[in-house]
């Protein structure tokens, strides 16, 4: 039984934690985003200074982002072009020798398949 409850344990994700500087992102808003769309996307958590930057891209690539610090728990970041669903993204925020954040993951949705004419031969008066 003891057995069971570490593996349970070990299988559930835990919480967004401060990095090694206490800087840690808990919720990035709106998640999912809209798929090339021009965006705000807000990042929440602690430990944010003024000199705070924001990186973005694909993991190994990250680049900085436009943003700006609102506040010690919020930072604004500017996504004039939006974001393709692919490649999938990280999102880190580097404070410096305050310390960065753990990369988190930006969820972009998926456009839908645009719904096809039954019947294409039919138009509209």
């Amino acid at each position: 039984m003891i057995a069971l409850l570490a593996l349970a344990a070990a299988l559930v994700p835990a919480p967004a934690q401060a990095g090694a500087g206490g800087v840690a992102v808990h919720a990035l808003e709106p998640d999912p985003l809209p798929p090339l769309t021009p965006a705000v996307l807000t990042v929440r958590g602690e430990g944010f200074a003024a000199t705070c930057r924001v990186l973005l891209g694909p993991a190994g690539r990250l680049l900085q982002v436009p943003a700006e610090t609102v506040d010690a728990e919020t930072i604004a970041v500017r996504l004039p072009l939006g974001l393709p669903p692919s490649p999938p993204r990280q999102l880190v925020v580097d404070c410096g020798a305050v310390g960065s954040s753990p990369p988190v993951t930006v969820h972009v949705e998926h456009p839908r398949a645009a719904p096809r004419n039954p019947c294409p031969s039919t138009r509209l008066l």
